[in-house]
């Protein structure tokens, strides 16, 4: 399917939306298009919206706002991975990269159509903390080939393929890590270290990892 943009990208206006909306911002600025930022509680008119870090499903009056659609970035291969903590559930897969899938938004779990889908590398030592610089990265790269797209005239939309899941909510009990390790010894070894001087660490194929603690007082 091939949605035609029938105004010069100097007049299109674009919302942005969500807490990562910084990388798209980015983007944005790249190729000088008009943006402000979406507030779904005060919608404004517009022609697209562009949204990363949404955790909420969009009610259908944002999401068929714009002129041209609203379209939202999501970490996973959809259709595969549709919900939670994508990047938190691809490294609890083993998964060699995590992809970025920008995709028009629809009623439901992140079911519309597709855009564009780019991959990012994952290293045998990236973290979900330095994944988050990742992610940004290719958050900017993903809006950028949407907005060359947009800048030619077109849209270019096409249905997800293969089999459909969805990954769960993670909540703090996910953290813990007694069933992989004894906890008891851990603790001997980690409360001999000094967080900041000498933290504790493990090593990996001659790489270092180093863990930190912190103990909560009011678990008595």
């Amino acid at each position: 399917m091939i949605l035609k943009i029938n105004k010069q990208p100097e007049d299109l206006n674009i919302g942005v939306l969500g807490f990562r909306n910084s990388f798209i911002i980015k983007a944005l600025d790249k190729y000088n298009f008009k943006w402000f930022v979406f507030d779904p509680d005060k919608p404004t008119p517009c022609d697209v919206i562009i949204g990363s870090g949404v955790y909420n499903i969009l009610p259908n009056n944002i999401i068929s706002l714009p002129t041209f659609g609203t379209y939202i970035i999501h970490e996973t291969p959809l259709p595969e991975g549709r919900g939670h903590a994508p990047i938190q559930w691809t490294l609890s897969n083993n998964r060699p990269n995590f992809c970025l899938s920008l995709f028009k938004a629809s009623t439901g779990v992140d079911n519309g159509l597709i855009v564009y889908q780019h991959n990012v590398e994952i290293d045998d030592y990236d973290s979900c903390t330095n994944l988050e610089q990742k992610r940004g990265k290719g958050i900017t790269e993903c809006v950028l080939v949407f907005l060359k797209e947009i800048s030619e005239g077109i849209i270019v939309l096409r249905e997800q393929t293969g089999k459909s899941s969805y990954y769960k909510k993670r909540t703090p009990l996910d953290s813990c890590i007694d069933d992989a390790v004894d906890s008891k010894k851990l603790w001997k070894a980690l409360r001999l270290c000094d967080n900041k001087k000498y933290p504790a660490y493990i090593t990996i194929d001659g790489r270092k990892i180093y863990l930190k603690y912190y103990k909560d007082n009011d678990n008595k």
